[in-house]
């Protein structure tokens, strides 16, 4: 379901860092904020903040329900991605159910409460390094609707092939998903069990051992170390660009070449390289950065409906989207 492409936008946020030895690779196609993509989540948890690790959203049927799965499962696997990209777990339950809300009520879709609850609960069992490839959502969470391909979509739950192949970060048309050897841009694209590789072709995921470009072309939980899947290095561990542990917050400091942890800095701090570590800005806010300078101000995030620039700032909080220079909520159902 729709919910998927909040996962896939928060875990670009990491990627999308100024520094851009944060990280090495992900999913490369509209997870800046698109809706193409379908569910996730799970409830899971055993620390963080907000409701993260009450264990009381496996199986519920309301969107509600699926946004506190999605926003606890990303707090249990990564607490720095709820930082970077929403600054609490609240808002992203409440970004995350607007996202839900507006597939699962698009024309065409036909989500039941039941679904929902399945959905869920198989979320709840997803293991940590497959969300971070943003790989298919287990088939309880592929819910087809009743448009054929071809046909105007913004969600994948409109969809008889539960596949919106959106083009724009907002709009596509219902398609199937590709096989081995077919082009694509987004793992979302893809046939159960291929991923997006580096070439942007479905291709199946590369072993530990095995030769890569970057981490698209591995397993999940995989980076890609000097052309060979392989774990990701750890905290103080020497490392080159895109080995670190990025889930965990980590990133190769190109001063010293060992794995750092990542600070998140609040609306008006500083960010950039300070102190010589790397500090991002939370809650999807912009570091601004003066020309030929290398440290910023954190801007914070505009509101849906406001100016933004995607490039000089302000940005969007996600599910929104920098769309003519206005911070605009993607709506399925205003797909012709």
């Amino acid at each position: 379901m729709r919910i998927r492409s909040l996962i896939l936008g928060t875990l670009v946020s990491v990627c999308a860092l100024a520094l851009t030895s944060a990280c090495g690779g992900s999913d490369n196609g509209n997870g800046s904020g698109g809706s193409s993509s379908g569910g996730a989540g799970g409830n899971g948890g055993t620390g963080g903040s907000g409701t993260a690790g009450t264990g009381g959203t496996s199986g519920s049927g309301d969107c509600t329900a699926v946004a506190k799965a999605v926003c606890n499962k990303l707090q249990q696997c990564s607490s720095t991605l709820i930082k970077l990209t929403y600054g609490d777990v609240q808002t992203c339950v409440a970004r995350a159910t607007i996202t839900c809300k507006s597939g699962t009520t698009a024309p065409g879709a036909s989500v039941t409460p039941a679904q929902l609850g399945a959905c869920t609960t198989a979320f709840s069992n997803l293991d940590c390094a497959d969300l971070a490839r943003g790989i298919q959502a287990p088939s309880e969470c592929s819910i087809a609707g009743s448009l054929v391909n071809g046909k105007a979509c913004g969600s994948n739950d409109q969809c008889k092939s539960a596949y919106c192949g959106v083009s724009n970060g907002i709009c596509g048309a219902c398609a199937d998903r590709a096989a081995a050897g077919k082009a694509c841009t987004s793992n979302d694209g893809c046939q159960s069990g291929l991923v997006c590789n580096s070439k942007s072709v479905c291709a199946q995921p590369v072993d530990g051992g095995g030769a890569c470009t970057d981490a698209r072309d591995c397993k999940a939980g995989l980076v890609c170390a000097s052309g060979t899947c392989a774990q990701p290095v750890g905290a103080g561990k020497a490392c080159k660009k895109g080995e670190c542990d990025s889930l965990a917050g980590l990133f190769c400091n190109p001063s010293t070449n060992v794995c750092e942890s990542l600070q998140v800095a609040d609306s008006g701090q500083p960010c950039g390289l300070v102190s010589g570590g790397f500090v991002a800005c939370g809650a999807g806010g912009h570091c601004a950065i003066p020309s030929g300078q290398v440290q910023g101000t954190c801007q914070a995030a505009a509101a849906d409906g406001d100016t933004c620039d995607a490039q000089k700032g302000p940005t969007c909080l996600q599910p929104a989207l920098c769309v003519n220079g206005k911070c605009t909520l993607g709506d399925p159902a205003s797909c012709k």
